[in-house]
């Protein structure tokens, strides 16, 4: 038996995409549809195979997948904010690794923290102190600079790393900043 399709409004030769087409003949194995005589995926005969009577049940909830701690910690967050004659003032985000310097695009250096709008007298070098974060403790080096870095008024030793508590004060070059975690 063959079936038309619905005549489209719109005029589209193949019918109307919206309307409903008829069921022709159904089964328990297969259910076939009328299909417009000038398709040519018509021409292919239908696989005949039975329908699965009963499919296999769904579990009633996924199965549970065991939780494993994590043995490495989350990087804290910290900051530096500059402090002049008791006055807060801009605040740098501490990543890890964080150079503290002066931006230089001739020199390839790009510090995380540049002070060049914060240091016209020139006291703090391109590549001045690094802050960096191993097993959960901060710590701040000294790169060597010319005018160097305090801790807590205490000045660092080039080179060697000084672990960095919350609230500690450093001196970098002229510029007095706040450590917080």
């Amino acid at each position: 038996m063959a079936a038309t399709a619905a005549a489209d409004p719109f005029g589209d030769p193949f019918g109307d995409p919206f309307a409903s087409t008829p069921v022709t003949e159904v089964s328990d194995q297969i259910t076939t549809v009328a299909a417009p005589e000038n398709d040519p995926v018509a021409a292919v005969p239908p696989v005949s195979a039975p329908v699965a009577a009963s499919a296999a049940p769904l579990p009633a909830s996924p199965p549970s997948v065991p939780v494993v701690a994590s043995t490495q910690t989350a990087p804290s967050t910290a900051s530096l904010t500059i402090e002049r004659n008791g006055q807060i003032g801009h605040r740098f985000a501490v990543t890890n690794p964080t150079l503290i310097g002066k931006w230089d695009m001739d020199a390839g250096n790009f510090p995380e923290i540049d002070t060049t709008n914060e240091d016209p007298d020139g006291y703090i070098s391109r590549k001045h102190a690094l802050i960096e974060q191993q097993g959960g403790q901060w710590t701040i080096k000294d790169l060597g600079s010319t005018n160097g870095t305090a801790l807590n008024r205490q000045k660092l030793t080039p080179q060697e790393p000084r672990p960095l508590s919350d609230g500690d004060e450093l001196i970098v070059g002229r510029l007095f900043l706040r450590f917080q975690t």
